[in-house]
């Protein structure tokens, strides 16, 4: 199932059309549309029960996006169904803070690490901090206040977090999280799906987090106007 999904993600062309098949018409003329740029390369790919997860980067006229796309999946007929598909699409910024990619790191999955525990954790972080604002309570997700922070704007362990929150205050722009809309897991990575608030302006949030030993350890984040 994998590997056709990701020809298709790498392609964006119909050659395993004849194993794959979307629930509506309409479905499928979305993923074609967002599947359009010249050329993409997949960093991660996970299948975990009915859900893949990609994250990939894509490229078309110069300009490079990062993608986080979770596909619902079924078994039908030995063919590949399509249920739904969430793809979050953010311009790479040209200008870096940190000294990551959104794109390196971690992705070899830690094959004892516990899913359900760490998805627990994560989507309790988002719930206490991001969404009910108690900020007081971020250093106790986190070891020694250490994180590899893949935002191109945002440095690494809480302290970069921190300066970008103090920055974006100067500026007066609010960053909230309202619900968390979508989640997947698989051993020590989670990424979870999130509408907010970015300023004045509703975005999508796609995160994803690597856990060691019930602490956030590593993030990568794509975001899009809604």
């Amino acid at each position: 199932m994998i590997q056709t999904i990701k020809r298709y993600l790498e392609t964006g062309e119909s050659i395993a059309k004849e194993n794959l098949k979307f629930a509506t018409k309409e479905l499928a003329q979305q993923i074609d549309i967002c599947m359009s740029s010249s050329t993409r390369k997949i960093h991660r790919i996970w299948h975990e029960k009915d859900q893949i997860l990609a994250h990939l980067e894509a490229s078309k006229n110069n300009i490079l996006t990062a993608e986080m796309v979770l596909f619902k999946t079924k078994e039908i007929d030995n063919s590949i169904q399509i249920n739904e598909c969430k793809i979050i699409k953010q311009n790479v910024p040209t200008m870096l803070v940190g000294k990551h990619t959104m794109f390196d790191g971690r992705s070899n999955l830690d094959q004892v690490a516990n899913t359900e525990m760490n998805q627990k954790q994560v989507l309790k972080f988002l719930e206490e901090v991001w969404i009910n604002g108690n900020m007081d309570l971020l250093e106790t997700y986190f070891d020694k206040s250490q994180l590899i922070q893949h935002n191109p704007q945002v440095a690494d362990d809480t302290v970069g977090l921190y300066a970008f929150l103090k920055h974006l205050e100067k500026q007066d722009v609010t960053l909230k999280y309202n619900k968390v809309i979508e989640k997947f897991a698989i051993k020590d990575f989670v990424c979870t799906y999130s509408e907010g608030l970015l300023g004045n302006e509703e975005y999508l949030f796609a995160d994803l987090f690597r856990l060691e030993k019930n602490k956030i350890v590593e993030h990568w984040d794509v975001i899009q106007k809604k």
